[in-house]
């Protein structure tokens, strides 16, 4: 054969190999295996073959003994030892596709698979919002898609600067304008999740992922989930009602007994209830949701009659603050935080419409966020007895880290209900809020 007719193949195989799967007539310049190359694949073969009795009397397709095992797998052994994953990266191929004679092998191939880190698919499991609440960072909302609030960085040391770090859900980043996080990141503003958690645990970017992609494993923080699924985490605990009560007397004596006039009863819907359920004979309150929307009815008692508030099975008061949706349409960036529901009623109707309420005494961590996201500033008006003034303390602890507190002193025993109009705008007189206008 003329090399110059066709490039020549040069294929380092055993001789036996060659003759079994290559015709006389392909014109292919073949380099045949010294004899001392051959007797090394021969000493290694005899080696394997001792090792894994499996391999010792392999079949070919026809049924016969196959004589080059050792050469299929030298041949195939690039392509698998070589591959490279979807997203980039150099890959190990698997141990059942390697022979592993070598304990060190092993323990290195473990260490490479453990320290694998896929940076786009882990972006996309763990959100802005996953990580700050993992680091329980709390913020508050200014625009449709802005959350902003103190900068909770190791770096940050600007004293002036208590608003200076913004996050943004939807772009999955956030920024810090505060000069001491700018220097400390060479000038650097902001980032993404990976950027966030090596400032916060002062690790380089890879650290950093394979710190989350443990979590991940290890259950510590939740990975996001799929629109299509439908996850208990995110499935609304208070579900709006498909419903409301009628034929509400909101002239009843027990109602003008509470000081509230027709108005204020009517305003928020409040009244006695003489129909069928669980309500009839009480005097129902309906529950809104921060978006205005009706989620229940509670139902107070007139007289000793016991329970002295009835829910519906399943309500999550802590969830939520009774009036918070009128509190957020009325635009004021202070909210007046108060125990129970006629307590928000006498506060109103003294014309203070910026008034939430706990529904008992204990701020839940969902509370404290909704009071976060919408206001600056919050003034605690709970009652004056000794559930009250540890409720206060606790509150105040809680809320002092993502606004401003200030607090209304009571007399000893008094709750916000008892107290006149006058009585209540002489105590709110002197915080900065809006100015009230009595409802009459």
């Amino acid at each position: 054969m003329n090399p110059a007719e066709k490039p020549a193949l040069i294929i380092p195989l055993a001789p036996e190999y060659i003759l079994d799967n290559f015709e006389p007539t392909d014109r292919i310049a073949v380099l045949v295996l010294n004899r001392e190359f051959r007797e090394t694949i021969q000493r290694i073969t005899s080696a394997e073959k001792a090792a894994s009795p499996e391999l010792r009397r392999p079949l070919n397709r026809s049924g016969g003994k196959c004589r080059r095992g050792w050469c299929e797998r030298f041949r195939k052994a690039p392509r698998a030892a070589y591959r490279r994953s979807d997203s980039g990266g150099s890959y190990s191929s698997p141990a059942s596709e390697r022979t592993r004679s070598n304990p060190t092998d092993e323990r290195r191939e473990q260490l490479m698979r453990a320290e694998w880190v896929d940076f786009k698919s882990l972006k996309g499991k763990v959100s802005m919002e996953t990580v700050l609440s993992h680091y329980d960072v709390r913020l508050r909302r200014v625009g449709a898609d802005e959350f902003r609030g103190k900068c909770p960085l190791p770096t940050h040391c600007s004293t002036s600067s208590n608003d200076s770090f913004s996050v943004s859900f939807t772009r999955n980043a956030w920024s810090c304008q505060s000069a001491s996080c700018i220097a400390a990141r060479s000038g650097r503003v902001g980032g993404n999740v990976f950027d966030f958690v090596a400032e916060m645990e002062r690790c380089s970017i890879r650290e950093a992922a394979l710190h989350l992609q443990h979590s991940l494993t290890e259950n510590q923080i939740p990975g996001v989930t799929s629109r299509n699924e439908e996850s208990v985490a995110h499935t609304p605990e208070n579900r709006p009602l498909s419903f409301t009560l009628r034929n509400i007397d909101h002239q009843h004596p027990y109602v003008a007994s509470r000081g509230l006039s027709e108005h204020t009863a009517r305003y928020f819907g409040v009244g006695y209830y003489d129909g069928n359920g669980f309500l009839r004979g009480r005097v129902v309150i309906p529950i809104h949701n921060e978006h205005g929307e009706l989620v229940a009815y509670s139902g107070r008692a007139i007289g000793q009659t016991k329970p002295k508030y009835r829910l519906p099975a399943g309500f999550r008061k802590s969830h939520l603050l009774f009036n918070l949706h009128r509190a957020i349409w009325k635009g004021d960036r202070t909210l007046i935080l108060v125990e129970g529901f006629f307590d928000t009623f006498k506060i109103h109707q003294a014309g203070h419409h910026n008034v939430a309420a706990l529904m008992g005494s204990k701020l839940s961590d969902r509370q404290a966020d909704l009071i976060g996201t919408y206001f600056d500033q919050v003034i605690l008006m709970l009652d004056a007895d000794e559930a009250g003034k540890a409720a206060t303390a606790a509150a105040r602890t809680a809320l002092s880290a993502i606004l401003a507190v200030q607090i209304v002193e009571l007399a000893s025993g008094t709750q916000p209900d008892q107290l006149a109009s006058e009585e209540i705008n002489q105590l709110l007189a002197g915080f900065a809020h809006d100015v009230p206008t009595p409802d009459r």
